[in-house]
């Protein structure tokens, strides 16, 4: 089977770990991506991938998770072009969710591009609910997010457990001194001064969207930033390295939210989006964190002087996340 793969391509840990998971799965398949995308490594490793300098005609696949929303002019500007251009996107999708959806023109926007699937399957219940209302011609499945089926041999859990990580956001519109950077660099000063131990800022997106800037930022905030280290995605797992020697976990992003389930980590959620919420919600994850425009020293100190979370990702969840092989097989032929 010779597939077009499509997805996120920004150097961008979640989503180039959803797609190597999916590649990985079928070996047997071929997978070819435009030569114009930035691709990762981490992708472009796998020997069942390749580039070609323009789309082909085969199935085309989409493999993303926050594809699909309108949060600025620009990109409202693009999806009336795309309406009207009536450009095909793709066949099937996996992986993605739906944001809530301002008002009528946007939500009538995305309904009409995510109708022409043939196939998705999102990764939490409030899309699935809204998936199903909006698009009745198309199947349409909920199964956890894809890095809840990340392989065993993949997590490194060797590691120390004595250091904090925190997963920093970069958003285009934030201030270098805003609230959010300020009190992460606080966080991080008070384990360092608790504990005297190092604290990972985790930059989770190493491409356009610039988590390293993010870093630097908190960073440069801090009274112990010889003790403070940044660790960028790459290609060689430098994230779920350093998620091994965590003790526990504050993070933005939704995939740090993830791995730290996955891998047993204690984590208090930045809320960005309401995927993050969504995915607290459906985990049935104990702590609910705080939105990252308010968020609050005190209840982060609170977090981490607490003792370990009682909490056990189900095991059913990885059983359920492995799906999407079958999803992909039943569907696509």
């Amino acid at each position: 089977m010779k597939i077009l793969l499509d997805g996120y391509f920004d150097n961008n840990f979640g989503d180039d770990y959803m797609i190597k998971i999916i590649v990985r799965c079928f070996p047997e398949w071929e997978f070819f991506i435009k030569h114009s995308n930035n691709i990762s490594p981490v992708i472009t490793d796998e020997n069942n991938v390749y580039i070609c300098e323009n789309e082909v005609a085969y199935p085309k696949l989409i493999i993303i998770g926050s594809g699909f929303m309108i949060n600025s002019f620009a990109s409202l500007q693009c999806e009336i072009k795309w309406f009207f251009q009536r450009k095909h996107i793709g066949d099937y999708c996996i992986g993605c969710n739906i944001e809530p959806l301002s008002n009528k023109i946007k939500e009538y926007l995305i309904k009409k591009k995510l109708q022409k699937f043939k196939m998705i399957a999102c990764r939490d219940r409030y899309s699935y609910k809204w998936l199903k209302a909006n698009c009745k011609e198309t199947k349409i499945y909920y199964l956890p997010d894809i890095l809840f089926s990340m392989p065993d041999e993949w997590i490194c859990n060797t590691g120390d457990k004595t250091k904090l990580g925190i997963s920093i956001l970069h958003r285009s519109n934030d201030n270098p001194d805003c609230l959010y950077y300020r009190v992460m660099a606080q966080a991080a000063d008070y384990w360092i001064e608790k504990t005297n131990e190092v604290v990972y800022l985790l930059a989770f997106n190493t491409g356009n969207e610039d988590d390293v800037y993010a870093c630097q930022c908190v960073k440069s905030k801090m009274r112990h930033s010889n003790k403070a280290k940044i660790i960028k995605h790459g290609n060689k797992g430098e994230i779920i390295e350093a998620y091994s020697e965590c003790k526990k976990i504050i993070g933005a992003r939704f995939h740090s939210a993830v791995l730290a389930m996955k891998m047993g980590i204690d984590f208090f959620p930045v809320i960005y989006r309401e995927k993050m919420r969504n995915l607290i919600c459906d985990m049935s994850y104990p702590e609910a964190g705080c939105y990252i425009d308010d968020v609050k020293l005190p209840q982060i100190k609170h977090f981490i002087d607490a003792e370990e979370i009682c909490y056990k990702l189900k095991e059913s969840v990885t059983v359920e996340a492995r799906q999407y092989y079958n999803i992909i097989k039943e569907n696509i032929t």
